[in-house]
């Protein structure tokens, strides 16, 4: 029964550097008398919140330095982890963040706040990344104030990553400047109810650490996996709290057993339908179908996914039907590296007078899949905006019931084969260096999937050529797919959302509720 005691402090409200300083020392000087292994103190206590009724001065970034050096002496000095809430200064604003102390004085990291709450937006900007801690013993994550209580996805992210206590550095008061009577009261602040939650629904500790002060609305404190209230401080007390907590009880049981792949959105729109272009035959389709003719990347995709939606119809079919142009020249510049040109057309197809603006346009091919699967399937032209939040809406959105066929720029992607070090370390929250991008053209793919890690995204790419990535599959995170369909070559790319004509109203409703402009896109290629 491995147990290892942990502590949350109360430090009084401060405003500056001067304050605030010798009021962590206090509180980590204590919790290292009590025999704590880890204490966490509050929300941006160096050099103090700035939705405080006091005003907080600037701080430069070396002042706060300065300040967390003083603050790991006292935490090597004590021979405690030590958690301590700051702001930190950034080209973009100041960040609210939490600096994780070695026993020993080193810096072991930190978690910036990636969720703040509307009311800090006037004073403080939105970090990136999450990661989990090990220190003293224990796995551990942190979920700051506002992004712990109202996105439980954080905490839930943390514990999948092995976390086995989530802290929860925050400041909370009560709106009538009142002091709660008892925890998780009906009329307390519904703050400690959260946390409660999160301990519950994740099987996991959590350690809360509130700024103490007379208006104090939630308590600070530790919560048992089963959501009892191990040990907490008075309200509005400064000090210390601690437990002796058995990891062994904070089992994650139900954090592991979520079941995403069980849990996919359909349209709430509409009733359930089932996929159609039904998904394993697509699969199948496209085993056997090897690579794409040279130049009808866009018909090969509509090809699959007529034929998995019962319309007999292959890449020649759909090129005469969308109009294709082939850029004539030699064929071996045409294909991906390593691949060997598939020329061998029934069908005479036209050629371009500029090589350049060969292929086949997005809007004709769209056009294609709906005439020629005679009324059964829609195809739903989706021009942008594009970021990295937006691929993962759309495939959100629309993946579970339709096909997503993406008119990009291939130099934007990262290489196909990237060491599976860089893919970990994306899925983790890190900014590692892929490798170059294997080639640049206008291309079709699809995109197949949305892979989800404990602080990273990753999009499953299908391509038309086996030559890239595994047997044509490669991960390419959502930014680098969103840049991929904005362009920035003087063309434009887009998605096309290839679904049963009976669900389609349904999809078209809730991606204009996500913010996406339904329209066709000029990728350069003529009508």
């Amino acid at each position: 029964m491995p147990t290892v005691r942990i502590a949350v402090a109360s430090t009084p409200l401060t405003a500056t550097l001067e304050e605030a300083v010798p009021a962590a020392v206090a509180a980590i000087d204590e919790a290292g008398r009590l025999g704590a292994q880890i204490v966490c103190l509050p929300e941006t206590g160096l050099p103090g919140h700035r939705c405080q009724a006091r005003p907080v001065p600037d701080v430069p970034r070396a002042a706060i330095d300065a300040a967390l050096e003083e603050v790991a002496a006292a935490a090597r000095a004590a021979g405690i982890v030590t958690i301590v809430g700051a702001e930190r200064p950034t080209p973009a604003g100041r960040e609210i963040v939490a600096v994780v102390v070695g026993a020993d004085g080193t810096c072991l990291g930190a978690q910036a706040k990636t969720q703040i709450d509307p009311t800090e937006e006037p004073h403080y900007v939105a970090g990136t990344g999450r990661r989990v801690f090990t220190a003293a013993g224990v796995r551990f994550g942190i979920a700051i104030c506002h992004e712990g209580f109202r996105y439980p996805e954080i905490a839930r992210s943390l514990v999948l990553a092995g976390a086995q206590v989530v802290f929860a550095p925050h400041y909370v008061t009560t709106a009538d400047g009142s002091l709660p009577a008892r925890w998780c009261d009906a009329s307390n602040p519904y703050n400690e109810k959260a946390l409660m939650c999160r301990a519950l629904e994740n099987g996991v500790y959590v350690a809360a650490s509130n700024v103490a002060g007379p208006d104090q609305g939630s308590a600070t404190g530790i919560i048992a996996p089963d959501g009892e209230l191990v040990t907490s401080l008075h309200y509005g007390a400064v000090g210390v709290a601690w437990a002796d907590v058995d990891l062994d009880r904070a089992d994650r049981l139900l954090a592991r057993r979520w079941a995403p792949e069980r849990n996919m959105l359909t349209s709430v729109a509409t009733p359930a339908l089932s996929t159609i272009p039904d998904r394993r035959a697509f699969a199948d389709l496209y085993a056997a179908e090897g690579q794409q003719m040279d130049n009808l990347c866009g018909c090969f995709w509509a090809s699959l996914a007529l034929r998995a939606a019962g319309t007999d119809a292959d890449q020649e079919a759909v090129a005469l039907e969308a109009g294709s142009i082939l850029p004539g020249g030699d064929p071996k510049t045409h294909v991906a590296p390593g691949a060997t040109p598939r020329c061998d057309y029934r069908v005479e197809l036209p050629l371009a007078a500029v090589p350049a603006s060969a292929g086949t346009a997005a809007p004709p091919l769209a056009a294609a899949i709906e005439r020629l699967s005679a009324g059964t399937l829609a195809a739903i032209e989706v021009a942008g905006p594009w970021s990295g939040d937006h691929v993962c809406a759309l495939l959100d959105a629309a993946a579970p019931t339709a096909l997503l066929i993406a008119n990009v720029r291939t130099g934007l992607f990262w290489g196909s084969r990237p060491d599976p070090a860089v893919v970990l370390s994306h899925l983790a929250g890190g900014s590692p260096e892929p490798p170059p991008a294997d080639w640049d053209v206008g291309h079709f793919v699809e995109l197949a999937a949305l892979v989800r890690g404990p602080s990273g995204a990753l999009v499953v790419v299908r391509d038309t050529y086996r030559e890239l990535g595994a047997n044509g599959h490669h991960l390419q995170p959502p930014e680098r797919v969103a840049a991929a369909l904005r362009r920035d070559d003087g063309s434009e790319g887009g998605v096309l959302v290839v679904c049963a004509v009976a669900g389609a109203d349904g999809l078209r409703g809730a991606l204009r509720d996500e913010g996406f402009d339904l329209r066709g896109w000029d990728n350069g290629t003529p009508e």
